[in-house]
């Protein structure tokens, strides 16, 4: 096999396997039996897009230079390959509507959302977006743990 088929191929399995928008329905109600604010979702934008170019782009700058990898929301809930099971699992359990979508895709699904910057991530209530999580707040997320404890503390008020 020569090097331009290897690099198809592994083009192919990246983009297969990281540039899906993970839309999650929420059943499972492990930490809370109400949602703040009567939230029916909160929808989160990584500051990357879902096309085969940027994904790879992606995929070698976190390996070459995380320290300058430009989504901190992306940075710290995916690894290489996929999302982190922690994460999944973390979302899966909370009594709202999870959905991930990326900064070239979020108006074909929420055609009024206006980000100012990304990442992001908002409470939707059926009617109208409040900011959840700011690009700051998740700046200053060092880690997976760092993320989840500030989506508790939010999610509790």
């Amino acid at each position: 096999m020569n090097y331009s088929l290897y690099s198809a191929i592994i083009l192919s399995i990246l983009f297969l396997s990281c540039s899906t928008s993970d839309n999650l329905d929420i059943n499972n109600n492990d930490f809370s039996n109400k949602s703040p604010d009567n939230v029916k979702k909160i929808i989160f934008i990584y500051n990357a897009s879902d096309d085969l170019l940027s994904v790879s782009f992606d995929f070698i700058h976190k390996i070459a230079s995380p320290s300058t990898y430009q989504c901190s929301l992306c940075k710290v809930t995916y690894g290489n390959f996929r999302m982190h099971q922690e994460w999944k699992n973390y979302t899966t359990s909370v009594p709202f509507e999870i959905e991930f979508l990326y900064k070239n895709n979020y108006l074909d699904y929420h055609e009024n959302l206006m980000p100012e910057e990304f990442p992001v991530a908002y409470k939707y209530d059926g009617n109208s977006y409040e900011v959840f999580i700011s690009k700051n707040e998740f700046d200053l997320c060092d880690n997976l743990d760092d993320l989840i404890s500030l989506m508790n503390r939010k999610a509790i008020k």
